[in-house]
């Protein structure tokens, strides 16, 4: 699969394997995912409870499906921003919803 055709969900599959100990069993479909209407810059230093309240802002944040692209979030991905965050269930560590 290119790089053009990655979907959200190979995203959240990625995000499993690397940070097990956060996602750990939680299925994909428990979570919810929203798109950035602006994305989150990071800076070198970054303050990570002023990113994870940006990412937070409900007004900021637009629902899109698991199965949906990842062009669908933005239509250039730049390195060092935030485009996507994924809300896991409740009982999970919300600290890394962003």
């Amino acid at each position: 699969m290119s790089a053009a055709d990655a979907r959200i969900l190979d995203a959240f599959k990625y995000l499993k394997v690397e940070y097990a100990d956060i996602v750990g069993r939680v299925s994909y479909k428990q979570c919810k995912y929203y798109r950035l209407k602006n994305p989150v810059p990071l800076p070198e230093n970054v303050d990570e409870a002023s990113i994870v309240e940006e990412c937070s802002n409900e007004s900021n944040l637009e629902a899109v499906s698991s199965s949906s692209a990842l062009k669908v979030l933005a239509p250039v991905l730049l390195r060092r921003h935030v485009y996507l965050v994924i809300k896991l269930p409740e009982g999970a560590p919300q600290e890394y919803t962003c």
